[in-house]
């Protein structure tokens, strides 16, 4: 049986997406939601993937405190998330696909170079 991302790893791509200030309830349910889509779908993809065995049920994602990745570490996150759920059907028209898109751009967005380079030669 495969596992599936940490709560952990889900919380510390949430956290360089939305930074770690999940005081505020708005900021907290905005996080949250994010963190279950994402989960929701690795969960998904591991059923999917593992058809044979029993499912993993869906849960409710639990909040762990990290600190903001880099750039380059949430990539890394990023890399491992998809390579997990990636192969699901329909995986790039999920949710948590175009969200996955969204911070991996942010991210490359942040890298030393990056908006100085031109956009074409």
């Amino acid at each position: 049986m495969t596992n599936i991302v940490s709560d952990k790893h889900i919380s510390a791509i949430v956290a360089f997406a939305h930074g770690t200030l999940w005081d505020s309830a708005d900021m907290l349910e905005k996080s949250g939601e994010l963190a279950q889509v994402l989960k929701d779908s690795a969960i998904e993809a591991h059923n999917e993937a593992n058809m044979d065995e029993p499912g993993l049920l869906l849960e409710g994602w639990q909040m762990v405190q990290v600190d903001v990745p880099s750039p380059v570490e949430v990539l890394k996150l990023i890399e491992t998330y998809e390579s997990q759920v990636c192969d699901s059907q329909g995986f790039h028209y999920h949710q948590a696909a175009y969200e996955i898109r969204t911070i991996r751009s942010m991210a490359i967005a942040q890298l030393d170079g990056y908006s100085a380079a031109p956009f074409s030669l």
